[in-house]
């Protein structure tokens, strides 16, 4: 079933109010002989053979510690760069900290580590080009680096510092609590940040780890030792992935790893957390209806349409994302009908975004004027409804 989300200024129409406007300038100057060339119906035109598909070669192996790593050589530049992915995310904090992982993921670079400051740890890097990051999302959390080649030997043993020793001086944290309370003071600033919030809670539930919003209390409720727990929780060499891309030579590169890395000590509870089993549960909070917020001094409209979607595992992933392509963008038939053969709206799209291990969203939507929304909400309903009933005709 279908779910819209909608602000408005007078409750008798269903609309999200957003400030969108989208803007097309062509300009073209003369008249190529090009142009004057009649183009070929898509049946005419002659395509070459779509060439095999080929995986690059690439090395994996796994440390004696669990942590496993794949290599793939390309030395067209000289540059490397690699990242790590961690099981772990935000979904995996407590409902009274949400606003945890996030700063967890931040401080863990800003703070700079055991052994350089983060004033030092930014001087080395910026003085040689490099970079390391950090971070952590709603499904996992990351690290990453890049650098030259030849600075590759210092800049992994930063970016290994980074992972295994960060200091979380209280300074940092405190630094990153208030930046998040900027982010709460000023996040209704935007209706269209306002809708996709709200309806992200009307599919998953406002309780739901993949909803849920930092409050100031669940902020308040965040300390020091809260961070340094999370972090030895979750940073284990046998919770994580390694991949490294670049300009190196395998065997070398091998041995600088597990010189940065290989003494590092497993975790031998690491495999419950890879355990999808549990990681919470996924359904649909409300089945269908229109839901509106009013904001009354706004003049235009952002409209959600969706249900809950998909995982990346899906048997239709393929030809779903073919869709969203056949959908979307200029060229695309929601822009062909809704905004530019019907004038209803200054964008409009849909979309089917598959996430890994828990369903994602379809969603539908677009910015328009406030007297043009009900048309414009019946409009791309039909559309996605011709999607929905018939096969794609194969025709522009």
């Amino acid at each position: 079933m279908t779910m819209k989300l909608s602000l408005s200024r007078r409750f008798a129409k269903p609309v999200i109010l957003g400030l969108a406007v989208l803007t097309l300038v062509l300009t073209v100057f003369g008249r190529s002989p090009a142009l004057a060339v009649t183009p070929l119906h898509y049946t005419d035109l002659k395509f070459s053979p779509a060439p095999e598909i080929t995986v690059p070669d690439f090395t994996r192996f796994e440390l004696k510690n669990g942590m496993k790593v794949y290599l793939m050589e390309d030395h067209e530049l000289p540059l490397v760069g690699g990242s790590v992915t961690v099981y772990t995310g935000d979904r995996l904090e407590p409902d009274t900290q949400v606003g945890l992982a996030s700063i967890v993921g931040e401080v863990m670079r800003s703070g700079g580590t055991l052994q350089h400051p983060p004033d030092v740890l930014n001087q080395i890097l910026e003085q040689r080009a490099a970079s390391v990051e950090s971070g952590i999302g709603t499904d996992s959390g990351s690290a990453g680096f890049s650098a030259l080649t030849e600075d590759l030997d210092e800049v992994f043993g930063l970016f290994a510092e980074v992972l295994r020793q960060p200091a979380f001086p209280q300074e940092k944290v405190d630094f990153s609590k208030n930046q998040t309370r900027g982010g709460i003071a000023r996040r209704n600033d935007n209706p269209a940040d306002i809708a996709n919030r709200e309806f992200q809670k009307l599919i998953y539930g406002a309780e739901s780890p993949y909803a849920r919003t930092v409050e100031y209390t669940t902020l308040d409720n965040i300390e020091r030792k809260d961070i340094v727990d999370f972090y030895k929780t979750y940073y284990h060499p046998n919770n994580m992935l390694l991949g490294i891309v670049g300009d190196f030579e395998p065997a070398k590169m091998r041995s600088l790893i597990e010189s940065q890395l290989g003494d590092w000590q497993p975790d031998p509870n690491a495999a419950a957390f890879q355990d999808r089993s549990r990681l919470p549960a996924v359904a649909q909070a409300k089945q269908g209806g229109i839901f509106l917020i009013d904001q009354p001094q706004l003049t235009q409209s952002n409209v959600l349409i969706g249900h809950i979607g998909g995982k990346l595992s899906d048997p239709d992933y393929a030809a779903l994302s073919v869709l969203n392509e056949v959908m979307n963008g200029f060229g695309g038939r929601l822009v062909n009908e809704v905004r530019s053969r019907q004038g209803l709206a200054y964008s409009v799209y849909a979309y089917w975004s598959a996430r890994f291990d828990y369903p994602g969203v379809f969603i539908g939507g677009g910015q328009t004027r406030s007297d043009a929304t009900v048309p414009f909400i019946k409009s791309t309903l039909a559309e996605l409804q011709k999607f929905a009933l018939r096969p794609l005709p194969l025709q522009s």
